[in-house]
């Protein structure tokens, strides 16, 4: 008979931050995330031309959801879909390419790629450019304390770091924007 996992014990062995304090922009579980849906469609209209812009509210704030299994893939493009007017068949296309497409071929990606995890998993063309920049001369070089103290000498980055460290989330486009 296996012995019951200690899950106190378990928590206190992790090596944690415990100054970080709990996300309040987010009420888990299933419930809430299909609210957070109902939410989203009521402004599906504005994500075709303003998803990219960190200064609408336009994204699902959907994510955590479907990361932490409250919410499937399937369920959440079924919903929204079914929700979707007349005028927001762009913003439901572009949606569902950017929450199903581009999330299914990331899965796709890490599964048939044993390297996904390291430069090896990285296109020719990718490590070539690498090697080609690596002793180019960067004007700034910040420590590790610097960039998650968001104090560089890039207001933008500062602004989508101070985000990340106050509600625990960074923005999509400003997430791609240095990736």
């Amino acid at each position: 008979c296996e012995k019951p996992t200690d899950w106190k014990a378990l928590a206190a062995s992790l090596t944690i931050d415990r100054s970080v304090g709990e996300v309040d922009w987010l009420v888990p579980g299933p419930s809430a995330a299909l609210r957070a849906v109902d939410a989203f469609t009521s402004r599906l209209n504005l994500f075709v031309d303003k998803r990219n812009d960190p200064c609408t509210n336009a994204l699902s704030d959907l994510s955590p959801y479907l990361h932490f299994g409250q919410l499937s893939a399937q369920r959440m493009a079924l919903k929204v879909k079914a929700r979707c007017g007349p005028g927001d068949k762009a913003s439901l296309d572009s949606f569902l390419e950017e929450s199903i497409v581009r999330r299914e071929l990331s899965d796709n990606f890490c599964f048939y790629q044993p390297h996904y995890d390291s430069l090896k998993g990285a296109a020719g063309w990718a490590r070539d450019s690498l090697e080609l920049h690596a002793s180019d001369k960067r004007p700034h070089i910040y420590s590790l304390t610097q960039l998650e103290a968001a104090k560089t000498h890039e207001d933008i980055w500062n602004a989508a770091q101070r985000q990340m460290m106050i509600t625990g989330k960074m923005h999509g486009f400003m997430r791609m924007y240095w990736a």
